[in-house]
């Protein structure tokens, strides 16, 4: 499929904030939209964003229409999460129907927002940016000024200066050597595994997977390894990117399964590059904002990691 970039976010424009999954209260929300205000955009919340049905930001209705209606709004020209949650799920098949002819945005979340990402993508073939979200990353202020600059880069440039290679002095580990060259694809493990099998999930074929994820068992991030490899995923990507899986695996190591032990073994028998320990995670201040659906090559000797258009 050939990627659909949308247009970079122009100064002072007018960025949406939506929660398509949980809400936030809005004392976490307001350092954020403070944030993009001195940043000298307009903000236009969702009135869903700090709603709660359950677990949710508000019953699915009222979420599919507020994500509709930000990326309808001629004048919103970015869509970012408020946070992610549970409950983005609710959204499909409808959201897609909604927006079969509507044009592409900046739209940037990761957790839950995963599965929409993933699904716009196989739909339309949208770019979106897997990154940081409002009441999470930039109401807490603990982006590095590195992962800061890299999310604004992708935002607001064109994709010939957008840049994947890691902050120097960042340690990104060879577990299998190799290249790897085709369309960025993944996000959060336990998302990507929600999709198998449904309508939902993107091609795989020569894919560069990436994968991260926060608070699971070892025993589960193994299960859902392997729920990869037996759906055939692993037989179709050309490599595979790891992110950080915080607060998964204790921390002395010596006393349970290793990540790189999990993914070893669950990748047995295939010969694509690995690539670990990349800057790409929950909550994590040096994270990388990913350009889903863009076709990335990366080496590991010498590692350098391009994007090809």
């Amino acid at each position: 499929m050939q990627p659909i970039i949308p247009r970079p976010l122009q100064p002072g424009g007018t960025i949406g904030i939506v929660a398509p999954a949980s809400g936030a209260d809005q004392d976490e929300l307001q350092p954020g939209i403070e944030y993009f205000g001195q940043k000298g955009y307009t903000v236009q919340v969702a009135p869903n964003v700090t709603s709660r049905t359950h677990f949710t930001a508000g019953n699915r209705q009222s979420r599919l229409e507020a994500l509709v209606n930000m990326f309808q709004d001629e004048d919103v020209e970015a869509v970012l999460c408020a946070r992610g949650g549970d409950g983005a799920i609710h959204l499909l098949p409808d959201l897609l129907d909604r927006l079969s002819d509507t044009e592409p945005k900046p739209f940037c979340g990761y957790s839950d927002i995963t599965l929409l990402q993933l699904a716009l993508y196989e739909r339309f073939g949208w770019v979106s940016f897997s990154g940081p979200m409002v009441a999470t990353e930039f109401s807490r202020d603990i982006l590095s000024d590195y992962a800061e600059t890299h999310f604004w880069s992708l935002l607001t440039q064109t994709p010939m200066f957008w840049n994947l290679t890691p902050e120097p002095g960042w340690e990104t580990k060879v577990w299998r050597a190799g290249s790897a060259n085709g369309p960025l694809l993944g996000g959060c493990l336990s998302l990507i595994c929600a999709l198998l099998g449904t309508d939902y999930l993107p091609d795989f074929s020569e894919a560069v997977l990436v994968v991260e994820d926060t608070e699971e068992k070892p025993k589960s991030i193994d299960r859902m390894l392997h729920q990869l490899r037996l759906a055939g995923i692993f037989g179709k990507i050309s490599g595979l990117l790891v992110g950080q899986f915080i607060n998964c695996f204790p921390s002395d190591e010596s006393a349970d399964f290793t990540l790189q032990e999990l993914i070893m073994s669950a990748a047995r028998g295939f010969d694509f590059p690995i690539l670990a320990n990349y800057p790409y995670g929950h909550n994590l201040p040096d994270r990388l904002t990913l350009p889903l659906g863009v076709r990335l090559r990366f080496d590991t000797s010498p590692m350098r990691f391009n994007l090809v258009f």
